[in-house]
């Protein structure tokens, strides 16, 4: 999770995240442990909504538990047929466009494609593509 979420955030161009500074300090294991124990001493200086940010995913990290991410096919289906198109790219290199086409003209595939994505989040894993 820590890797696709690293790689979401880092394609989010023009946001602070987005910066050569947080590049690097999302890339650094040390950085990321501290947060994770609610460390948050190297965030002095930073704006405030990014303070915020990591201390509310510290403190909703340490009071609940994860839950996997679970939804059935039909709502997959249907979050795709109804999501508006934009220009943003997923980490995997999808665009949302190309989930539409697969499920209009190849429903067989999306569905396979379901199934993958469903194994990974079930088992915590990301697949290279």
């Amino acid at each position: 999770m820590l890797n696709c979420m690293q790689k979401h955030f880092l394609q989010a161009h023009g946001t602070p995240l987005a910066s050569t500074h947080w590049k690097n300090k999302l890339r650094n294991q040390e950085f990321i442990e501290k947060i994770r124990k609610g460390d948050l001493s190297d965030l002095e200086g930073e704006i405030e909504p990014i303070v915020e940010c990591f201390s509310e995913i510290h403190n909703d990290a340490s009071t609940t538990q994860a839950k996997p991410i679970e939804y059935s096919y039909e709502q997959w289906k249907s979050y795709i047929q109804n999501v508006k198109e934009k220009t943003s790219t997923s980490p995997s290199g999808r665009h949302v466009g190309h989930w539409k086409t697969i499920l209009m003209y190849a429903p067989s595939i999306f569905a396979k494609l379901f199934d993958i994505t469903s194994i990974a989040m079930t088992h915590e894993t990301l697949f290279k593509r």
